[in-house]
């Protein structure tokens, strides 16, 4: 009896295994003549789930259990079936990645990455950000300088513009953030303010070009590397650190049990209201026909002599 039923279960896990492979293949290749299966398939992995979990634990029910089956047996044999179609799903996963689209891992990784992306760039700019960012400004600004220029007096004198830009340019995006113009709604968001902050620092650099021949030579060279060097972006540094908690496969393998496991997940949460419903404490017994009473044939008999004797022949 316990082999039938362990059957039974490899047969329905079987086949919503196979099932849910099928839907994946085909939405796999939607995405290849540009067709957007996703919400088709989706909806048939559920019906496709709800009804072989139903047709198992209906098959054992029936067959093996008399008609009578606890919520909590219910529920083991639907998890059953669920766990034997998640490792088959698995397998094919591991036929995918290895086969049908070798590239499939990196892809994954790629999309993890620009969602993350994505979203710190709807992000806006913190204190913190901000401060860092300036003390980049004036880092990569002086190595620079010190690079361009040959003599001490050329590289103080540029030192000594480049920090005066800098500091406007710092005055300027602090009063920005203190009185939250609404004229900037976007200013501090992390995809707009690296270019409007390069737009910033160059207005910095013209508006603050002095009369002297000498101090006119220093801002000519700090508008040079205003234009040539510039901090990493606070939205690619705030990316960079928190790459380690982007999930990143290393193994199409692991990638095949992992991106599987939603199959599992979600079985197991449809099994639940499926159990509930299939699970019954007792046998259902149909009431049988009414049988129509037999005549009293004694009362018959005193009848049919009572009309004789009034009819005599």
């Amino acid at each position: 009896m316990i082999k039938k039923k362990f059957v039974t279960i490899l047969k329905w896990g079987a086949l919503l295994g196979a099932g849910l492979s099928l839907i994946k293949l085909l939405s796999f290749c939607g995405e290849k003549v540009s067709y957007n299966f996703g919400p088709v398939s989706d909806l048939l992995m559920v019906v496709l789930c709800v009804l072989l979990i139903y047709m198992g634990i209906r098959e054992i029910r029936d067959r093996y259990q008399d008609g009578v089956i606890r919520f909590t047996r219910a529920f083991a044999i639907g998890t059953g079936i669920v766990a034997v179609a998640y490792l088959v799903v698995s397998l094919y996963m591991m036929l995918h990645f290895n086969v049908i689209q070798p590239d499939g891992v990196d892809q994954i990784n790629t999309k993890n990455i620009e969602k993350k992306k994505s979203s710190i760039l709807a992000d806006t700019l913190t204190d913190a950000e901000l401060t860092q960012y300036i003390q980049d400004i004036r880092k990569s600004t002086a190595d620079r300088i010190i690079q361009v220029c040959e003599t001490d007096s050329a590289q103080n004198a540029n030192l000594a513009g480049a920090n005066k830009i800098i500091n406007l340019f710092e005055t300027r995006i602090q009063g920005l953030k203190k009185e939250k113009k609404t004229d900037f709604p976007s200013v501090f968001q992390l995809d707009t303010f690296d270019v409007w902050s390069v737009k910033m620092l160059r207005f910095c650099s013209i508006e603050f070009i002095p009369d002297s021949t000498v101090d006119s030579m220093a801002i000519a060279a700090v508008r040079y590397v205003a234009d040539s060097a510039y901090p990493e972006p606070a939205a690619d540094k705030r990316l960079h650190e928190a790459m380690p908690q982007i999930p990143q496969f290393t193994s199409k393998n692991g990638a095949a049990f992992i991106t599987s496991f939603p199959v599992l997940l979600y079985g197991i949460l449809l099994n639940i209201f499926v159990a509930l419903y299939l699970y019954r404490k007792e046998k259902r017994v149909c009431p049988a026909e009414e049988t129509p009473e037999e005549p009293d044939t004694e009362m018959n008999q005193e009848n049919t002599a009572g009309d004789e004797e009034q009819n005599p022949a």
